[in-house]
């Protein structure tokens, strides 16, 4: 995939991001909130295990269920379609570097906007833990 793709489907995908999480903090349910606190164990484990493969697919999940607690079948149907077509570049990326740490912390912040339903806050955390992606997947691919 060219890297003016990549770029152009990270860009949207920032946007989703920060409105599924505008929204999710308004529309979490307890349940969903406790299965994304179970989640930062597990991204803990998968870090200190230094295993990619499971720390990407808990990322897939923390960002599923958030998606889903909107509520928005079209949103999720869009943000589905984007995942799909990024999950190699981010499998690639995660291998490469050592974000899991930063990226932990930035799923802390989203976690602690929708504990506090903080709308505002919610989506400029989501969209920078996006920004850092981007730039991540960026310099994966110019240094490959």
């Amino acid at each position: 995939m060219p890297e003016k793709d990549i770029v152009n489907i990270l860009e949207i995908r920032r946007a989703l991001e920060g409105l599924a999480t505008s929204l999710a903090c308004r529309k979490m349910t307890k349940e969903c909130l406790q299965q994304l606190k179970n989640m930062e164990v597990d991204f803990e484990r998968a870090v200190a295990e230094n295993d990619v493969e499971r720390f990407v697919d808990i990322d897939e999940d923390f960002h599923d269920v958030i998606f889903q607690a909107t509520e928005n079948d079209k949103l999720i149907q869009m943000f589905r379609n984007l995942k799909i077509q990024l999950y190699r570049y981010r499998m690639a990326q995660a291998k490469s570097d050592n974000s899991m740490s930063t990226i932990v912390a930035h799923h802390r912040s989203i976690l602690r906007a929708l504990e506090n339903h903080d709308s505002e806050e919610g989506a400029a955390v989501a969209q920078g833990h996006i920004k850092y992606q981007t730039e991540s997947i960026l310099r994966f691919i110019k240094n490959k």
